[in-house]
């Protein structure tokens, strides 16, 4: 794949996300306004834990199957789609037991909602964006992803008009990656369903070995993306859930479409960074790694560059945009809408440093390591945010918490030499 094509790539690629950014968006000023603060935030509570679920299955695993999708050469390798796939299986009827176990213990949360949100977890496991973005399939991830959200945001508006259906509710924000994923399969993997008869079924014992140094390491990491909800809803209950979500689902959204960027660029660095095309010397093999990390370094440079004026943009926007939006009940949620476009450009530049420079190059033990600081510092920083001033609080630990990630970071990558490849 051309540079050229790289860049059209991941251009079609944050086209995608953004178009499928708005779609949520949209739906949640009319949801919020619908049911109200409380009903809100205990919708919000839900998706934490059934995305807490997802990320028992999905964190940690992406990362290297994408790497080994790009380093194959192959234009759609299913070996790495099948590894994947069976090995995050097998944590599925774990994942699914302790969410309902833990979850039955969240403040304020019914038990059903709890057991709807599990619809996140079905649909990250049938919804391989990682496969598609790795192959370069924009136009069906775009397609995929619109179905999906549509599906949802249709359902809002024609059924949610109160409080009383905060079940439907959960239902509907919670299943669209589901329904997504059915489509997937009927649309990318039926058609080719006599190709996996012809793959090593027993291959994700060794992917799962590979990748198992930075499973929970990732997982600690991502779940500490859901702190904050968490200690909000047991410190303050789902009223001080609500005004911070409101705020925070805006931030993450971004976050998720300039993620694009980092993604769609991983598999062109990792091949780069592999020295494919063997036959070549150590010099060549040294330039090849030379070029991949002057790429990584650019990506992350324009995404931080990209995300600091979109943040400075949304924090102007924030005092008229939310109450307007969401209601006069959300005016609380400014302070912490301003506070997270903060901590966006920072949060966005160091996951793309991480992916691009060292989980492309395939060492996966020092991201599990960087994965674990920032579980800690997250998780810290929001509890006692969350436990001194609520919502605004847990957002000020978060922005403290990602200078404790930065300076971790720069500590891990110092004792380290460049990388060397075999010839």
């Amino acid at each position: 794949m051309s540079a050229r094509r790289d860049l059209r790539h991941a251009a079609l690629l944050t086209a995608a996300n953004l178009a499928t950014m708005l779609l949520p968006l949209a739906a949640l000023p009319l949801l919020a306004q619908r049911v109200g603060v409380h009903a809100f935030g205990q919708i919000a509570l839900a998706q934490t834990v059934g995305m807490i679920a997802a990320l028992l299955v999905d964190a940690g695993f992406n990362a290297e199957s994408m790497r080994a999708t790009g380093a194959s050469g192959l234009r759609a390798p299913l070996q790495p789609l099948l590894d994947n796939v069976l090995a995050r299986t097998r944590l599925a009827l774990p994942a699914a037991a302790l969410t309902l176990l833990g979850g039955a213990w969240v403040p304020g949360l019914p038990l059903a909602a709890v057991a709807l949100s599990l619809l996140q977890l079905l649909g990250t496991l049938l919804f391989a964006q990682w496969w598609l973005i790795a192959c370069g399939r924009t136009a069906l991830l775009l397609a995929l992803q619109l179905a999906g959200r549509l599906a949802a945001l249709g359902g809002i508006v024609l059924w949610v008009h109160g409080p009383q259906d905060l079940l439907l509710a959960v239902a509907l924000q919670c299943g669209a990656t589901a329904l997504s994923g059915l489509l997937f399969v009927a649309v990318a993997l039926l058609p080719r369903a006599r190709e996996f008869a012809a793959l090593d079924r027993h291959g994700h014992r060794a992917y799962l070995a590979r990748v198992r140094p930075a499973v929970g390491p990732g997982f600690a990491a991502a779940l500490s993306s859901y702190a904050p909800q968490l200690l909000l809803g047991g410190v303050a209950g789902p009223q001080q859930v609500g005004l911070y979500a409101a705020a925070e689902k805006i931030v993450r959204a971004i976050a998720f479409a300039v993620s694009s960027l980092d993604q769609a660029f991983l598999a062109p660095v990792a091949r780069r960074a592999g020295g494919h095309g063997s036959g070549h010397g150590d010099s060549h093999g040294d330039r090849d790694r030379d070029g991949a990390q002057r790429l990584a370094m650019r990506v992350v440079g324009g995404l931080f560059a990209v995300t600091a004026l979109g943040s400075v943009v949304l924090a102007l926007l924030a005092a008229p945009l939310l109450p307007r939006l969401f209601g006069p009940a959300f005016a609380g949620s400014v302070g912490v809408l301003a506070v997270l476009c903060a901590w966006l450009p920072s949060y966005a530049a160091r996951r793309a440093f991480v992916n691009l420079w060292l989980s492309a190059d395939g060492r996966i033990a020092l991201v599990g390591r960087s994965q674990s600081v920032e579980a800690i510092a997250t998780t810290a920083g929001s509890a006692i945010g969350a436990l001194a001033g609520g919502a605004i609080g847990a957002a000020c630990g978060l922005v403290a918490a990602e200078a404790v990630c930065w300076l971790a970071l720069r500590l891990l990558l110092r004792p380290l030499a460049p990388p060397v490849h075999a010839a």
